[in-house]
């Protein structure tokens, strides 16, 4: 059970990451294809870019997801199997953490 609620966490944090790197791209290009539409509009038309977005949303969602459960099952294995605390833990944590 504590093993699926950290990969849960995990892939939410996945989650989170790939919506922050779909605002941070819309943040950048939005305001260049307002203003020079014919410049970095790449030769589309304007509904063509609404689909554009709905898949570079999707895209984002699935991969968010999937970079959130193997970072979970990554650190799942190294924290809790093989209990490779680092060099920043003297000791190791308690047995029964």
């Amino acid at each position: 059970m504590k093993k699926k609620i950290y990969i849960l966490a995990f892939m939410i944090l996945g989650l989170l990451l790939g919506f922050l790197i779909h605002a941070l791209a819309e943040i950048v290009y939005i305001p260049l294809l307002v203003e020079r539409y014919e410049t970095f509009g790449l030769g589309l038309k304007f509904d063509t870019w609404f689909a554009i977005h709905s898949v570079w949303a999707a895209v984002a969602l699935a991969a968010g997801l999937w970079f959130g459960y193997y970072q979970g099952q990554k650190w799942w294995r190294v924290l809790y199997v093989e209990k490779r605390y680092g060099r920043w833990f003297k000791k190791p944590l308690k047995p029964n953490f």
